[in-house]
């Protein structure tokens, strides 16, 4: 009975391979797709950026700001970049 499992798992250990680096890119593509969001709804918010600068907002208030335009799209999984 243990010849047969370890005949198995050896025969599994490339597919999981295979499985783990699929994984991998997708987990990199995510993250690089969120990366995208945010910087898109940061370019296209930067006037408004700026305006709330020199309003005195602070650096805690305009990265909330940038994140939550950037992260509620992600939440939603629309295409919309928060301009609701």
């Amino acid at each position: 009975m243990e010849v047969v499992l370890d005949e198995n798992a050896e025969r599994m250990i490339p597919i999981v391979r295979m499985v783990e680096v699929l994984a991998w890119m997708a987990l990199q593509l995510a993250v690089l797709g969120i990366y995208a969001v945010v910087a898109l709804v940061a370019k296209r918010k930067t006037r408004e950026i700026g305006i709330r600068v020199t309003l005195a907002a602070t650096k805690s208030t305009i990265v909330g700001l940038v994140l939550s335009y950037g992260l509620r799209p992600i939440a939603w999984g629309d295409g919309r970049h928060g301009d609701r």
